[in-house]
């Protein structure tokens, strides 16, 4: 996809049935790349790049602290809806990150 998101909904065999984007599924990658990264390197920077797409086409909202919900396989919005649920998602991922960078800080050298 252009614009890097993930698909909505996609078979197995790679065949794309939505090819809308969702915040929530972001979050998703953003948690798996985090912990991945305890001992793949490159899944930091996959993280840190699906962060930065979560700000980018999610969390940069007319509405501060607010967010939007989808975009169509271009990135462009969708819906510009806030479900309550998503907040759920977006907490988890700051969850994750901080227990990420705790894990960091607080490992032995060596």
């Amino acid at each position: 996809k252009k614009s890097g998101l993930l698909y909505n909904q996609v078979r197995t065999d790679g065949e794309i049935i939505c090819s809308d984007s969702r915040l929530w599924p972001q979050t998703e990658q953003i948690k798996a790349s985090l912990v991945r990264a305890h001992y793949d390197p490159d899944a930091l920077l996959e993280a840190s790049a699906g962060i930065d797409r979560l700000w980018e086409y999610f969390l940069t909202g007319s509405v501060p602290g607010g967010w939007y919900d989808r975009r169509d396989k271009e990135g462009k919005l969708v819906s510009d809806t806030m479900p309550g649920s998503t907040l759920y998602h977006l907490l988890s991922v700051v969850a994750e990150l901080r227990r990420f960078c705790k894990d960091r800080l607080t490992a032995p050298a060596g």
